[in-house]
């Protein structure tokens, strides 16, 4: 009996011997693949220190802050006051690929009109949107509420991020004063209109420090989950009633598009507006405005030129529903303005209001006056980014 157990001894103790050899190996081959892998990167870096700049790049970077791409994948989109449709594809392609079904792109002008004004670009522009997913809207009156609010009821979801991108009333007013009061109009209507149509939640983490809570507190008579809950009835209610509309015209879309819909992140939406950061721009003060929203909007609007045919003020209604969406009860607060980098829309030329010439310079390059009509001035584009809470 005890010459049997020698023998099982034995043979336990060689398969532990061989056991052991086999990790070591292992381990061996990990060590000489992680010093290999080590060394590789090593001769990378040198080659790259040692690789001459070619002469367009030398000081090309330095002192330049990085440009801000203001944009998740997860954003819904909303796009107003296009022209040509670049930006909006420019948004849908490289480097950047936005997802066609979260965003929509819209147009004060119809769809004739869009053509007639930019027929090198626009056509080719809104094929491409649309083969990709995107909703393109035409006749869109960015400071209509019941318009806004029927096209997001369309879509049965909010949006994260309302953009409006170099806005103008394109009237021609000779007035500097008369200029800046019609353009002080067209962004309180479109404040108006875009604040129902936002989503709701904690502001981003870029706006509270990380936390992803408001710094603000919560104010007596702020909207709460009941008046909350409401206002979501109210916009299922307005996308029954679209969709019975749509129906009934024979314009349902087909069911393999109606399931891939708009997803609403779970935040505080935000308005973003850009502007040249130069006179006659700068005195629309897109800051004051929107944060004293409610005081300043029926003033300013008695005091404007009369709005185009077919255009109204805000209702007292309309401005009491800002007054219970905003923390302030006056207005959006400003989370943060940064320089728009044309860089960053590859592809992108902006197209003036009343259209394009071939001698027209782009109004985001370096030019002249200042003034929408001509060659737009020296200094930077600018972007603002407001939001209720």
């Amino acid at each position: 009996m005890a010459k049997g157990r020698g023998k099982g001894n034995l043979k336990a103790g060689l398969r532990s011997l061989e056991a052991r050899k086999v990790t070591e190996a292992k381990v061996k081959r990990a060590e000489e693949a992680a010093k290999r892998k080590a060394d590789s990167i090593v001769g990378v870096s040198k080659k790259r220190k040692t690789k001459p700049a070619a002469p367009s790049e030398v000081g090309s970077n330095k002192g330049r802050p990085r440009p801000t791409y203001p944009f998740d994948e997860e954003d819904a989109i909303l796009l107003v006051g296009e022209g040509d449709f670049s930006f909006a594809l420019s948004l849908l392609s490289a480097p950047h690929c936005h997802p066609g079904h979260q965003v929509c792109a819209t147009s004060y002008d119809s769809e004739s009109t869009c053509l007639s004004k930019y027929p090198t670009t626009a056509p080719d522009n809104i094929a491409s949107l649309r083969q990709r997913g995107c909703r393109v809207e035409f006749g869109i009156d960015a400071g209509s509420p019941e318009a806004l609010l029927k096209l997001t009821a369309r879509q049965a979801a909010r949006w994260s991020k309302v953009v409006f991108n170099f806005p103008h009333v394109g009237q021609g007013h000779k007035d500097e004063g008369r200029n800046v009061l019609a353009n002080q109009a067209l962004l309180i209507r479109f404040l108006v209109a875009a604040a129902p149509c936002l989503s709701r939640g904690d502001a981003p983490r870029y706006v509270t420090g990380g936390s992803g809570v408001s710094k603000g507190k919560e104010r007596e008579g702020s909207v709460s989950s009941v008046e909350e809950e409401a206002n979501d009835d109210e916009l299922d209610e307005m996308t029954l009633d679209v969709e019975e509309e749509e129906e009934s015209q024979g314009q349902m879309l087909p069911k393999k598009e109606a399931k891939v819909g708009l997803v609403t992140p779970s935040r505080a939406g935000s308005v973003l507006i850009t502007l040249r950061n130069c006179p006659p721009y700068t005195k629309w003060d897109v800051g004051m405005l929107a944060k004293q929203l409610v005081l300043v909007c029926e003033p300013t609007i008695r005091s404007a030129p009369a709005l185009p045919k077919g255009q109204h003020p805000p209702s007292q209604t309309q401005l009491q529903a800002v007054r219970e969406l905003a923390s302030s009860e006056k207005g959006f607060k400003v989370w943060r303005s940064f320089a728009f980098d044309k860089t960053l829309w590859k592809g992108y030329e902006h197209r003036r209001t009343l259209g394009w010439k071939p001698s027209w310079q782009d109004v985001t390059q370096k030019g002249a006056s200042g003034r929408e009509e001509d060659d737009i001035g020296q200094q930077e584009c600018r972007t603002w980014e407001l939001g209720l809470q």
